[in-house]
Parts: C-alpha cells; structure tokens; sequence
C-alpha cells in the first residue's frame, strides 16, 4: 500500500485529494439482478457496500445475518448492530482494492457549490463507470444525517444507487446526486461558516465477472481444496519465513511476507507501521468472525471466482486455510503451508490465533497454475 496525494483543479480550484491506494488489480460490472442489501441498526458502512462483495466474489450474503453477524463482530467485538462499521475494514477484510479520496470543498454556500460536484460526477465518476469502477459513496440519509451508499452505473441521464436504508436501488440525475454526496464536514461543526466535503471510495473492477450469483448459505459444509504441485510451491515460497522466525512487530509482519496483501490501514503518522483492521482486544471466541472470513475467501477461489486463498497466523505463523469438515469434536479446520498438511479444531484455531498479533491476509495463488 502507498499514500498519494492527487491535487484537481475544479473552475480554477486547486483541490486535493488524499488516496490510499491498495496494489492488487482487480474488474467489475453493474448487474440489473443485484440484490440489496437492508442495514441492520447503523450498519450502512457494511450493508451499503454488499453489492460490491457479490460482484466481485459472485456470492451474495446480504440474506444471511448469520454469516454476516460474526464478522461484523470484528470491527470493536460488536455482534449486535449497534455500533457504525468502518467501510474501509469492509473491503481489507474481504480483499477488494479500493482507494480512498476526499474533497475539501472551498468556503461558500452549499448552492454555490453544486456545479464543481457536477463536474467531479460527469469528470470522475463517469469516466470510472465506463471501466467497470463503482464508487463507495458518503452521502446524505433520508433524516439528513450521514449516510453510506453505493454508485453502480449509469443509465441515461440517471445514475443507479444502493441504498441500504431500506434496502433499495435508487435512480438520480447529476443535480440530484451532488445534493446527496455534498456533506457537511465534521470538521466544521464549531465553525460559524458551514464547510462541505465530498467523500469516496473508488473501487477497482475484479479480475473475473462470476458467470452467476449464488447465496452465501448454498456454499458446502465441507471442502478440500486439492492444490497441483506448482501452486504449493508457489505456497512454500510466499510463507516460508513461517518456519525460520516469528516478528514481533506489525511492520515486520508486511516485511517478513512481502506476497501477502494484509487487511491493515496505515497509522495516522506515516512513520508508525500499519494497523490491523482486527482489534488485539477481542477474546479467542469472538475471533469465529475470522474463521467464517477465512471459509467465505477459500469457497470463492474453489468456485474460481476469484485467485485468492485466505492466511491466518496460528501461533504467529501463517497457514493458508484450504478446507474444512464437521467431525463428532466440532467444525474441523484443514491448512497448508506449503510443505505440509494439516488440520485444527476451530476452538483451537481461535485460540491459537489469539497468541500473538490477530491479523489477516489474502494470498494470490492464480488457478492456471492447476
């Protein structure tokens, strides 16, 4: 990952952008058969972005509470709903490359700055669409407060929203979506003089455009990933400091396993190492959140969906998690580092997992290697 600062010039303004740019390519289409995703409580950084989920992975999980509760639970241990999401945990946890910008808008009226968020729609947002991006949009709710949608295409003059507040698709014209994505700055809530901002995530296109969608609760109860020679030597290569060291610092884990894309945010200081988008605070059994994630990311690659296997790190070492079967003990999990096989209870995971810095990451383990 790599902090870039982007200055636009709108009608003669100099304004920046702050991007955090994820390198790991990716390619995505707008489907008319998407399914909306209703939030539950203030959960619209989560729900609002599901149809970026089920368009790159090709599995919809907006029907399923149970899987998605567990996993909400990672953000602060909140299985409840009760709490807001942070929708950049949101796409590191499921991997899609995605880079962030805001937009400090000049001092004026909220009127007088309409046309430069036109101009950003027609010279930003539809260009992206044209390539298959979508945009992860902060915008203003039906009660006025901020809110977090989902920018799918266009068609026409009108541009396709997800809302998930009901759970719906939205149609607006450009003047109607500048009024919803012009919002008040927090920054500006002691200032006399109101201060507006435009917020949004950029979402790259996935590699592949599933043939089909399929739910979340129709993936198998087991499943063995059977990996060809070339792709566990590719496995060894990309964890083999697994078995010569463990790192006792975030920033060494990103150094000891340079293949790897880690679920991390980089720290508000750039000399400080990256932040996992997972809480050291949480219990060993609150961790089931990071198993389901782990089984969701290993049944896409199997549906060759997508090329990526999941990582966790089991007493600081890292697996990659290639199955999983039901045994009279519980849910049994199967791993592969590349030079061997082998397999752990799911409570044994979580606790083993609990031992040291609780992190996540992808590995890139391409099919066509089979």
């Amino acid at each position: 990952m790599k902090i870039i600062y982007h200055p636009l010039r709108f009608f003669g303004l100099d304004i920046v952008i702050s991007c955090v740019f994820f390198l790991c390519p990716c390619s995505a289409q707008p489907r008319e058969d998407l399914p909306c995703a209703p939030q539950v409580g203030p959960s619209c950084a989560f729900f609002g972005n599901v149809p970026a989920l089920t368009l790159h992975t090709g599995v919809d999980v907006s029907a399923s509470l149970e899987f998605i509760r567990p996993i909400y639970g990672l953000h602060r241990g909140d299985f409840q709903f009760r709490s807001a999401f942070q929708k950049k945990k949101f796409f590191e946890l499921f991997g899609i490359p995605y880079s962030v910008h805001e937009i400090d808008l000049p001092e004026a009226a909220q009127k007088e700055l309409l046309g430069i968020v036109e101009k950003l729609i027609t010279d930003t947002f539809d260009p992206g669409l044209q390539k298959g991006q979508i945009f992860s949009l902060r915008s203003i709710g039906v009660f006025g407060g901020p809110h977090n949608t989902l920018l799918l295409a266009k068609q026409g003059d009108k541009y396709q929203i997800h809302d998930p507040y009901p759970g719906v698709m939205r149609f607006y014209n450009r003047e109607q979506l500048a009024q919803k994505i012009l919002v008040r700055s927090t920054k500006s809530k002691r200032e006399l003089q109101a201060r507006y901002v435009t917020h949004f995530l950029r979402i790259k296109p996935a590699n592949r455009r599933p043939s089909g969608i399929r739910s979340v609760k129709s993936l198998p109860g087991s499943l063995h990933i059977s990996l060809m020679p070339s792709q566990r030597v590719l496995l060894q290569s990309a964890l083999k400091t697994a078995f010569v060291t463990t790192p006792q610092t975030k920033k060494d884990w990103t150094k000891l396993y340079p293949l790897l894309d880690f679920a991390m945010l980089p720290a508000e200081k750039t000399i400080e190492p990256p932040i996992s988008v997972i809480p050291s605070e949480l219990k060993p059994n609150e961790l089931i959140g990071l198993i389901r994630l782990a089984q969701f990311h290993a049944n896409v690659w199997q549906l060759k969906n997508r090329d990526l296997l999941p990582v966790l790190f089991l007493d600081g070492k890292a697996q990659a998690l290639i199955g999983y079967r039901s045994s009279n003990l519980g849910l049994m999990l199967i791993f592969d580092n590349g030079r061997e096989i082998s397999e752990r209870h799911m409570q044994e995971t979580m606790k083993a997992i609990h031992q040291k810095e609780i992190l996540f990451a992808t590995l890139r383990v391409p099919h066509e290697q089979k």
